[in-house]
């Protein structure tokens, strides 16, 4: 494949992304659903503390982007920081996708794989790393973001510093995972509101 793909390759790429999300990973998620207009591909599936998560697969002329609306931006600035810290510290390790913020302040799950690299191998991987992090984060992000008691303020080097929610996060991710904070469910526009063309 040459740097820049042709029509023929893109009609390539694009056959492979609509068969083996409308055939085999439809098999074990929720919903698949595509849009012409946007060459776009929306991928539900089921996970703990929400109802739905949806993948949003954006076919461009040299990257296939995938993104993940994963939560909405507290109201309050110190959890909005401690947030954010934390967002920070998790994309040090992740490989396949990363936490961004969107343009309104929510938190999105995204990536991106060029167009020569993608096989249906890549796209399994692909769903399978954005599935694994929102099960594994999601209930964490979500008890930073807006359940976090309020802590007291602890001394260091004689100043007076609030202890953040993001010191605490160790305890609520070592919790066993009968006794996590449940999470909130996802915004309806985002986990279940129909888009484009439906194929049952």
């Amino acid at each position: 494949m040459s740097l820049t793909p042709d029509a023929a390759e893109l009609d390539a790429v694009h056959q492979l992304v609509d068969g083996h999300l409308f055939g085999p990973v439809a098999e074990l998620v929720q919903h698949v659903e595509y849009d012409p207009e946007l060459t776009r591909w929306y991928v539900r599936f089921g996970c703990e503390g929400r109802d739905a998560a949806t993948i949003y697969f954006d076919l461009h002329q040299r990257t296939l982007r995938y993104e993940l609306y994963f939560l909405p931006a507290p109201d309050d600035p110190a959890r909005v920081a401690a947030l954010h810290a934390w967002l920070l510290r998790r994309n040090h390790d992740l490989y396949g996708a990363r936490f961004s913020l969107g343009p309104d302040g929510d938190v999105y799950l995204t990536g991106r794989v060029a167009i020569e690299h993608l096989t249906v191998q890549e796209l399994d991987r692909v769903v399978g790393v954005l599935f694994e992090l929102t099960e594994r984060w999601f209930q964490a992000a979500v008890t930073i973001a807006y359940r976090c008691p309020v802590l007291p303020c602890r001394i260091v080097r004689n100043r007076s510093v609030p202890v953040t929610c993001g010191e605490i996060r160790d305890s609520i991710l070592c919790a066993p995972r009968h006794r996590r904070v449940a999470g909130l469910r996802g915004p309806e526009d985002h986990a279940a509101a129909p888009f484009g063309e439906v194929r049952s």
